[in-house]
């Protein structure tokens, strides 16, 4: 049993592709998987068994990219020992952003224990805020 199955799961998305630089051995380029993100990690289940956990403190960077065309992705850097892996995430059946709102929440210790997360704010088109300044 991992340690992700023992946390509550804060989020999950399924069918997201991963691909990490340099390369992880047991994840083909592109892998299908399934992620779920909990207060302390995120966990890749992916095709063919392979499951990947990275701890939300070995994280250095993130970043949300919202493409006009195409699935939105996340893209990161971790460390795992002396090694620097990128990774990106991309979310073929939406999410990112949820995700990412989920996980600045943790990571900016807006969310104790117990707590659920808040759902990310709508967007605020231009024509709702001209009706508001009318």
């Amino acid at each position: 049993e991992t340690m992700a199955a023992r946390e509550e799961s804060l989020f999950q998305a399924a069918e997201v592709n991963v691909n990490f630089e340099p390369p992880v051995p047991q994840f083909a380029s592109n892998s299908n998987c399934r992620l779920t993100l909990s207060r302390s990690q995120i966990t890749l289940s992916c095709e063919g068994g392979s499951i990947l956990s990275i701890p939300l403190l070995s994280m250095t960077t993130i970043e949300v990219h919202q493409p006009i065309f195409g699935a939105n992705y996340i893209q990161g850097e971790y460390r795992t020992g002396e090694t620097s892996r990128r990774f990106t995430i991309t979310f073929h059946r939406g999410g990112a952003t949820e995700f990412a709102s989920i996980f600045f929440q943790i990571t900016q210790g807006h969310l104790v224990a117990g707590e659920m997360p808040h759902p990310p704010p709508s967007p605020v088109t231009k024509s709702e805020e001209d009706k508001k300044k009318r």
